[in-house]
């Protein structure tokens, strides 16, 4: 699990451009890929966690067909619920 992301939106820009593709959508996909990290999720060989999106990826990003697969759903929900058990604990 992470504690820090970093994300450089002049490489996004570049990418984006050079792909042709939307800097917005890009940008909300490697998002989703390092709070993902922030939570549990390890990168796979596909899909949003994979580690170095080609331009078939890119592609599928653009169509919204790049997602998490289901057993990185299940391990971010499940994340997501022990932190709001913990933080409605410590509440009380």
């Amino acid at each position: 699990m992470g504690v820090s992301a970093w994300v450089n939106y002049q490489v996004i820009q570049i990418v984006a451009t050079r792909e042709n593709i939307s800097v917005h959508m890009l940008l909300a996909y490697v998002f989703a890929h390092e709070i993902a990290h922030l939570l549990v999720a390890v990168h796979e060989p596909a899909g949003v966690m994979h580690d170095c999106w080609g331009s078939l990826d890119l592609r599928r990003l653009e169509r919204v067909y790049l997602k998490f697969d289901k057993k990185e759903r299940a391990q971010i929900r499940a994340e997501v619920q022990a932190r709001m058990q913990l933080r409605k604990s410590t509440e009380q």
